[in-house]
């Protein structure tokens, strides 16, 4: 009896199933250490109320969701901050009245310094 599951082309059977488990737990790794790593970089928007006039543009225009509406307050809000690629501004370029601020790069230099300097404390070598 021959045993084999239709995976794909080239790949069938026993071997592509353990293959895609272990790249599935590869992956699951990988995220985590990605979200841990995010959560230490403090690059996320904050908007003025003052200056927001409400007229949705960064929910509209941002590309990773980090703004949703506040029926509430009837004004958009920082509902996902850690969704906020570093680096990314499409949210300040597109707000017309100035109302939405991101760290700046010198400020965003010097975090990313402490972080590394902290990275290299606490990584330790094998001993023999």
């Amino acid at each position: 009896m021959s045993w084999r599951i239709p995976i794909g082309p080239a790949i069938e059977g026993p071997a592509a199933i353990t293959g895609r488990v272990i790249h599935a737990i590869i992956e699951q790794i990988e995220m985590t250490y990605l979200k841990d790593l995010r959560e230490k970089i403090p690059w996320f928007p904050t908007i003025d109320a003052g200056e927001c006039r409400a007229d949705l543009q960064c929910v509209n225009f941002c590309p990773h969701d980090v703004f949703e509406w506040n029926p509430r307050t009837g004004r958009p809000m920082v509902a996902h901050p850690l969704r906020c690629l570093p680096g990314c501004q499409i949210c300040l370029e597109m707000c017309d009245t100035g109302a939405i601020s991101l760290p700046t790069k010198e400020q965003f230099r010097a975090y990313m310094k402490k972080l590394r300097g902290t990275a290299k404390k606490t990584q330790s070598l094998p001993t023999l």
